[in-house]
């Protein structure tokens, strides 16, 4: 055994080393390329990520509180984290019929889920009903009527199992089918926890119009928080969503920055209507997406913490109120259609996320949610991915284990910086809904989503599957068209809304305790819509997008091409020299063009010389595709480049030819002369150039 004093010697003998040192060598690594170009990286946010952090540069820990429970909340709102009370286990459940929702929510809570995660129907959320088959939605749980109601929830423990759901623009119907529901059983609303939420604001950037004004909204919100406030002392009833705004472009900056924003306008309102802070505050519950960026969005989740006790604070609330309430999702927007179960791999990044961020509630998504109602294997592995998280690597211990993390302490402290001059901006133009009215929402997402689309056109963002290591021989999910069409004809039959007209004989009144009887008697949501609002709003919604959707366009394009004549889109690769020269580019380029859905015909060796040239010419029009790539080295490029190219051009003009590799200076403009296409590389705009390929590979595009 080594002696301390051996120990400290040994240590001696090694001199700590310096940023200077290490950047000097980091530079000779570089071979020229500039530091500043090569080590630094702008993110959607505007911030500028460093090659390497070190305490000393900032002294990031004697800026900041330094245990959870404390001052800003940054570690967390609670003194002991996830030792006591981990995170919620809440998976959305989206069944359209309430007997079968109720049947998957029993088995579901049995095998680990520990929240009940209900996400309504469009239908539902709008206070409509279909008029044909062919209008039931089925993006979740369709309520038309009390009847469905307690279909869902028979034998479900609400007294148990903490509730979130959206309600859209107002909570007030599913609050009294919910009272309804608890005066018929045994329980009471004072055990009932969770957050039953509306958002109007969000609700109307998303869908683009709400079936009731705005003020009304404000009111029912207001008469939902009073009456939650005596009757439901556990229960949050309003739900500020993000996830329209991620799934429109926003980066964290822009999540953040509108979630607070819209906090503000709300608190504002509700202050207005006779309420006080510390009433409004703790009613308030956020709901962020989760992409792919871990430690940016480990950040997004510590940085929320900090900005919201700022806010609350700002309005005289007390500690206690300025603690934020926190459930997650994983991203829609960054899920694929192609390669989809390699969103079990996203699934999994985000959640750890989420967890290193401290949320208080979290759902997974299943990988075929985009596709498809997601199927009992799809939602087992979601869940399982959280088990896996909390139960096998123990992720409820210790607290904040990022905590003094160079790296995340300094980009929260940035991220903090830039929501903050964001959220400012928005104040200034009035408050949100004005600036989502003035369409300064729409732009901001455009510009961010702009640098996306850049960044994973020429691949400096990759997407596993899509713009990057295509699966060509996936079998695609089975989409069960005639189920749906079933599904929608069954919840069809069974609406209700053949019956009554009106309210009147039914009951009177609208508080929720009158509407509850309402709902009992028999009336359909969209009755109680009529009966409680009469007005409408109306703005621009937010584009949805998904990350993929350009790749997975090209995909579709070339799979639709196959099914009209029979085969891919082909290029064909001229290949000179021996295979240790040509292959490099030649697997480049097979990988570059198995993007947009290519066969890549690369099986072909030619030699240096011009007997090799003119066996390549040959071959190539042989193989009757109408893209040829020259591939080798940038040694051989100067004797066959012109040649080949004047010798298939001399044949057949239509013919298209790209050189793999960026061309040389001196040599570039000699072989556009020559008649050179194009070329690619590794910054190539990969998304452009496949779109231009594949209309060339028809022979209306190449002539």
């Amino acid at each position: 055994m080594i002696e301390r004093e051996g120990r400290e010697k040994l240590f001696e003998e090694f001199s700590p080393s310096t940023y200077e040192e290490w950047k000097v060598a980091a530079e000779k690594l570089l071979k020229g390329v500039p530091f500043e170009k090569k080590m630094y990286t702008k993110t959607p946010e505007g911030i500028t990520l460093e090659p390497i952090y070190n305490l000393n540069e900032e002294d990031l820990m004697t800026k900041q509180e330094n245990f959870p429970g404390f001052e800003k909340f940054r570690r967390d709102t609670q003194t002991e984290g996830y030792l006591n009370t981990a995170w919620r286990i809440m998976q959305e459940e989206r069944e359209p019929l309430p007997e079968k929702w109720n049947a998957n929510i029993l088995k579901s809570i049995g095998i680990g889920v520990d929240g009940i995660n209900v996400v309504l129907s469009s239908d539902t959320l709008d206070g409509t009903l279909p008029r044909s088959e062919d209008e039931v939605s089925l993006d979740g749980l369709n309520l038309s009527c009390y009847k469905g109601f307690i279909k869902a929830f028979e034998g479900v423990e609400l007294d148990k199992y903490p509730l979130h759901v959206h309600c859209g623009a107002s909570s007030e119907i599913f609050l009294s089918m919910l009272n309804a529901f608890c005066k018929e059983t045994s329980f009471g609303m004072h055990s009932i926890s969770g957050t039953v939420g509306a958002d109007p604001v969000g609700r109307l950037a998303e869908k683009g119009n709400l079936n009731l004004s705005m003020a009304e909204a404000l009111d029912s919100m207001a008469k939902g928080l009073k009456w939650v406030n005596s009757k439901a002392p556990h229960l949050n009833t309003i739900l500020i969503q993000t996830h329209q705004y991620h799934n429109a472009g926003a980066s964290a900056v822009e999540e953040l920055a509108y979630a607070f924003s819209t906090a503000v306008f709300y608190i504002s309102e509700m202050l207005d209507r006779g309420l006080e802070i510390d009433e409004i505050a703790p009613r308030m519950t956020f709901s962020f997406s989760i992409s792919s960026k871990f430690f940016m969005e480990v950040a997004k989740i510590r940085a929320a913490r900090v900005l919201w006790a700022n806010v609350v604070a700002a309005f005289g609330g007390s500690h206690d109120a300025q603690k934020i309430r926190i459930h997650a999702r994983t991203s829609a927007r960054t899920q694929t259609v192609y390669d989809p179960y390699v969103n079990m791999l996203r699934d999994t990044s985000q959640a750890f996320s989420a967890v290193m961020g401290g949320v208080d509630s979290l759902h997974v998504s299943p990988f075929d949610e985009r596709e498809r109602i997601p199927n009992d294997f799809s939602k087992r592995i979601a869940k399982n991915v959280q088990l896996i998280l909390k139960k096998e690597c123990h992720f409820t211990m210790p607290i904040d284990p990022v905590g003094g993390t160079w790296y995340i302490e300094d980009i929260t402290e940035k991220l903090c910086l830039k929501v903050w001059d964001k959220f400012q901006e928005i104040e200034k133009s009035g408050d949100f809904l004005e600036y989502l009215r003035n369409g300064n929402v729409h732009e901001d997402l455009e510009q961010v989503k702009a640098f996306r689309k850049r960044e994973y056109a020429i691949r400096k963002s990759v997407i596993v599957g899509n713009n990057m290591y295509p699966n060509l021989e996936e079998t695609p999910l089975e989409i069960e068209v005639e189920k749906e069409f079933e599904l929608r004809r069954t919840i069809y039959d069974q609406l209700s809304n053949k019956k009554a007209e009106s309210i009147g004989g039914i009951g009177t009144g609208k508080t929720i305790e009158s509407i509850s009887e309402i709902v009992m008697a028999g009336a359909t949501t969209e009755l109680v819509r009529r009966y409680l609002f009469s007005g409408s709003e109306a703005v621009r919604p937010v584009d949805q997008y998904f990350d993929s959707e350009d790749f997975e366009e090209l995909r579709c394009k070339a799979y639709d091409m196959k099914e009209t004549t029979g085969k891919a889109p082909e290029i064909f690769c001229a290949n000179f020299d021996k295979l240790a020269v040509h292959k490099p580019r030649t697997d480049f380029t097979r990988g570059f063009f198995e993007v947009g859905g290519f066969n890549v015909l690369s099986d072909r060796r030619f030699d240096v010389s011009e007997e090799g040239i003119n066996n390549a010419v040959q071959a190539a029009l042989d193989s009757g595709t109408n893209i040829v790539v020259i591939c080798s080295s940038d040694k051989v490029y100067p004797e066959v480049v012109v040649p080949f190219i004047t010798a298939i051009k001399g044949k057949q003009p239509k013919i298209k030819v790209i050189l793999a590799g960026k061309p040389a200076k001196d040599l570039e403009q000699g072989y556009k002369e020559a008649g050179l296409d194009d070329y690619i590389f590794v910054k190539s705009n990969i998304y452009e150039m496949l779109k231009n390929a594949q209309n060339w590979a028809t022979e209306e595009g190449a002539e």
